[in-house]
């Protein structure tokens, strides 16, 4: 099981537990969230469509969209419970990414990520994820009616300001 770690935890994390799946590869898409605070308390619920793409687009998507959930809740550290190995060993460097689109997702995931002072990933497995997983096909399977329940916009934050290419040490 691939784990990783960034930076050391500073208090309980948010838990976010997301999943991408597609139905063929690529296929019908679908994001599933669920996102809970460092009590335990489930703060969001997720079921989104995400059009065509493969499970590898997929995941990373879900997560885009999880991170723009969780936001509100840094910075605190958070804990990514995901779906998908490959996601998992590709945001710890285990494997690197080489295709142009997904070197741009996980360029726009590290963005995400700033805002949370420590960040950990995990592989999760049956249970784990079985709520996630149920809303990403609900999100498929409600793509022409979505339920507002599940399908809330996303919570509108000001993005911190970035660092110019001299304070992240590029010239």
């Amino acid at each position: 099981m691939a784990e990783g770690t960034s930076d050391a935890t500073h208090g309980p994390p948010v838990t976010v537990h997301a999943v991408g799946v597609a139905r063929g590869n690529p296929g019908l898409a679908g994001a599933g969230i669920v996102i809970a605070d460092a009590t335990g308390v489930v703060r969001e619920r997720v079921a989104r469509y995400l059009g065509s793409a493969t499970a590898l687009h997929a995941q990373l998507q879900a997560l885009a969209l999880a991170l723009r959930y969780a936001r509100p809740l840094a910075p605190t550290p958070v804990a990514l419970v995901l779906g998908n190995d490959t996601v998992v060993r590709q945001l710890t460097g285990e494997h690197p990414a080489r295709h142009p689109v997904v070197l741009r997702m996980l360029a726009e995931l590290d963005e995400l990520l700033a805002p949370f002072s420590s960040v950990t990933y995990r592989l999760g497995r049956g249970d784990d994820l079985a709520e996630a997983e149920r809303l990403a096909n609900l999100g498929i399977d409600t793509r022409l009616h979505p339920l507002p329940a599940y399908d809330r916009p996303v919570p509108v934050h000001p993005p911190p300001p970035s660092p110019t290419r001299r304070e992240r040490g590029r010239t």
